[in-house]
């Protein structure tokens, strides 16, 4: 998601940091209303509302709808999934994205996770 997100909304980052030693790497961004839409990535994504209550458009993969999102709140992404992010006014977010591969191999054949 990082080098995704860097080029498609490099100038809304405010921060970029690896996280652990997966591979994983926290992101901090400044979004303004708008078309917030990603591309499907490989990470599983955490991504945290971290100012500024915001409603929108969202779609992540499983049919859209309506909502209203507080700071506080958070939302995950599976990986592979497009999504859209059709955004009412201006927020920050956290986003945390972790190589799905990385997370197999930690967690193992038996972990239950799908491989896909």
């Amino acid at each position: 998601l990082a080098a995704w997100y860097r080029e498609a909304f490099g100038h809304a980052l405010t921060r970029v940091a690896p996280a652990g030693r997966i591979g994983a790497v926290l992101m901090d961004a400044t979004q303004s209303a708008g078309d917030w839409s990603d591309a499907p990535v490989p990470d599983l994504t955490v991504v945290k509302l971290a100012r500024h209550q915001v409603a929108g458009w969202y779609d992540m993969g499983a049919g859209g709808q309506r909502l209203r999102m507080f700071p506080g709140q958070f939302i995950v992404v599976a990986p592979n999934v497009a999504t859209t992010f059709l955004m009412d006014g201006p927020h920050d977010l956290r986003l945390l994205a972790v190589p799905y591969t990385s997370l197999l191999g930690l967690a193992g054949p038996d972990s239950g996770l799908a491989q896909d």
